[in-house]
Parts: structure tokens; C-alpha cells; sequence
């Protein structure tokens, strides 16, 4: 048995030799943001830059939901202040993604790889009253890359995003009940 696993790691060593000599070092620059959310250049500006610097692969990064709101207890939906900045929800995704594409098809030298820029949570500080509200944790941010089906990019859960509804109280509720009695905790749906 023993020779058998030998041999077995062996081949398996030469076969990760092997490949590891067809991988080729690229020079890659990571966070980049485009027109379409904060940045001042096109995705094809962006990969065109690329090549003439040498950079072998472009990590685009767009703001996913720069949203962020206020709306005082109990009255949240009718004193409800919000302010947006440019994102990929407000330009769209399906555009997002479309020049993406098209940057790859016109530079296809450079490895364009898309990604959002996500807030998944802020919260508020201080007293409306007062005018002295601060909010927090808008720079903890999840870089998602590769995600290129919009239905996929539409349902992450991020603050104030409306499609990613699945994520409210039982989410909250669900983490919860991982350090109370389970007994109590309802059980989670099934899934398809």
C-alpha cells in the first residue's frame, strides 16, 4: 500500500511541476475604479493605459451601492434621508459588464477581471436632535471579483441594497439563535 501511495504523490508532484512552469508572472494593478462608479477613466481607457505601462492584468473594481440613510425610530420610512454616490447599481450592471467585455475583446493582452466594492454594514452614531450623527464602518469593505452574472451581483448583501431582501431580521435572527438554545431557534427553509 505504501509504494502504491508513494508513487501516487510522486506523479502528482510531477504533475504540479509540470504546470507550474506553463503559469507566467504578470505585473497586475489591484482597485481600480472607472467612470461608471467613482474613477475619471472608461474600462477601455483603463486596459489601454495598462498595456502601454506593461501591466499584464487589471483588477477593475467598481463601488457596488454607495448608499447610505437615516430615519428616526419609529418613524424610519417617513423621516428616512438618504444620499447616494455614483455606483454600478445607479449605472447599471448589465452595462458594467458589457464594457468589461468589450475592453477584453479590444485589449486582449491585459486580464481584465471585474469586481464590486462592497459595504455590507454601517451604522449611525450620536443624536439627530443634536446634529451630531456620525456614521461608521463605511470602509469596511468586501471585494467581490469575478462575479459576472447579474442576477448573482444583484442579490449580495450590502447596506440599503432593496434586491437583497433575504438578508434582514433572519439573518440577524439566524445569528442568534448560533449561541441560544437551538430548541428555540425556528429551522432554516429548504433549499431548492
Amino acid at each position: 500500500m505504501r509504494p502504491l501511495v508513494f508513487a501516487a504523490v510522486a506523479l502528482a508532484l510531477t504533475a504540479a511541476r509540470a504546470e507550474a512552469q506553463e503559469w507566467q508572472r504578470l505585473t497586475a494593478v489591484v482597485h481600480v475604479h472607472s467612470r461608471l462608479s467613482t474613477g475619471e477613466k472608461s474600462i477601455d481607457e483603463l486596459a489601454r493605459i495598462a498595456r502601454g505601462e506593461g501591466i499584464g492584468a487589471l483588477f477593475v473594481v467598481e463601488n457596488y451601492l454607495l448608499r447610505v440613510e437615516y430615519g428616526l425610530p419609529p418613524f424610519r420610512a417617513l423621516t428616512r434621508v438618504a444620499h447616494d454616490e455614483p455606483s454600478i447599481m445607479s449605472t447599471g450592471l448589465e452595462r458594467y459588464l458589457g464594457e468589461v467585455a468589450r475592453a477584453r475583446l479590444g485589449h486582449p493582452e491585459v486580464v481584465l477581471v471585474p469586481g464590486v466594492e462592497v459595504i455590507p454594514h454601517q451604522h449611525w452614531s450620536g443624536s439627530p436632535l443634536a446634529r451630531s450623527m456620525l456614521l461608521h464602518d463605511t470602509q469596511k469593505n468586501l471585494l467581490v471579483f469575478g462575479v459576472t452574472d447579474p442576477a448573482a451581483l444583484r442579490s449580495l448583501p450590502a447596506s440599503g441594497n432593496p434586491y437583497a431582501r433575504r438578508y434582514g431580521r433572519q439573518s440577524a435572527q439566524r445569528s442568534r439563535c448560533r449561541t441560544k438554545s437551538r430548541a428555540r431557534c425556528p429551522s432554516p427553509p429548504d433549499r431548492a
